[in-house]
């Protein structure tokens, strides 16, 4: 994607191709290659500065006008993080904490799966191997009444 209006180039500095490819001007092939150095002098330079930046200037990214554009018209943001669904907050009494390392069996038959939960594992206080296995869960909290 070329610009519109390209100014002229300064003859007294270097310029840098931004494209490789082939083109035709004034009826002949010219040949540029990404990251070629020519003086601002140079014909090929002169006819074809939409290809050519200044030595040390940003190399703009193809879309970066569109999204400067895009962000711009947005309004700014009034959150911190954004995420598709909306969390859920527990309460320490929402949840217990594994007392010792447990081992479950999960699923039915030949496709019955064995996990191995360590200690400190937290699970939802309504969680069916909470209910399953009582003993081996403690409420989640600990000293001065925070969260393990």
């Amino acid at each position: 994607m070329s610009p519109r209006y390209q100014p002229r180039p300064d003859p007294a500095k270097v310029y840098i191709c931004t494209t490789s490819g082939s083109i035709m001007r004034h009826g002949t092939e010219v040949r540029l290659h990404e990251g070629q150095r020519l003086r601002g002098d140079h014909p090929v330079v002169q006819s074809c500065a939409e290809y050519f930046l200044a030595d040390g200037e940003p190399v703009p990214h193809a879309l970066a006008a569109v999204v400067a554009r895009h962000d711009a018209e947005q309004p700014p943001q009034e959150w911190d993080v954004q995420v598709v669904h909306e969390p859920q907050v527990l309460q320490a009494e929402d949840v217990r904490v594994l007392s010792r390392d447990l081992t479950v069996g999960i699923g039915a038959g030949r496709d019955k799966q064995i996990v191995r939960y360590p200690k400190g594992a937290v699970f939802r206080d309504h969680c069916e191997l909470v209910t399953a296995a009582p003993d081996a869960f403690e409420p989640a909290r600990g000293k001065n009444g925070r969260w393990r």
